[in-house]
């Protein structure tokens, strides 16, 4: 999935920012500028939401959508999950921690054991892990 294409499906997913994407391309040339964007329509409203702890369905879609990115993205969008979107959630450890909550815990080992290692911008704290159950409740209970 190119940049492009990954910023098409952040709209299908939020409708609502369908005006932000237009502005954005009319703003720079018709070009998508990913790590911009992409701070802008998933970093700063999800770090809003993980720091006042509400939005709890919204926040899941959100890391979903990140993990999303990281699985089917090409090399670019890979880059912009692991140099804009976690090194800024890393940023306050309570807002780090509580992301962790909504990752699957095969993406918090990627995070844990490849991201964290090769990227020294991250923080030397790795994301805890939790248990099936837990993340099936987080799961039914947000929907």
């Amino acid at each position: 999935m190119t940049k492009e294409e990954t910023a098409e499906k952040l709209v299908e997913l939020f409708p609502e920012k369908a005006p932000a994407l237009a502005q954005h391309y009319a703003d720079y040339d018709h070009q998508l500028l990913a790590h911009l964007f992409f701070a802008d329509e998933i970093n700063t409203p999800l770090s809003s939401m993980l720091r006042t702890g509400s939005g709890g369905k919204t926040i899941q879609q959100y890391c979903s959508f990140v993990e999303t990115m990281y699985y089917d993205g090409d090399e670019d969008v890979k880059n912009v999950v692991e140099v804009t979107i976690l090194e800024q959630l890393s940023d306050e450890e309570e807002v780090w921690l509580r992301f962790g909550t909504y990752l699957s815990n095969e993406f918090i080992r990627e995070i844990n054991t490849v991201l964290i290692p090769r990227n020294t911008m991250l923080p030397n704290r790795p994301l805890p892990y939790h248990s099936r159950k837990k993340f099936k409740r987080l799961r039914r209970n947000d929907s």
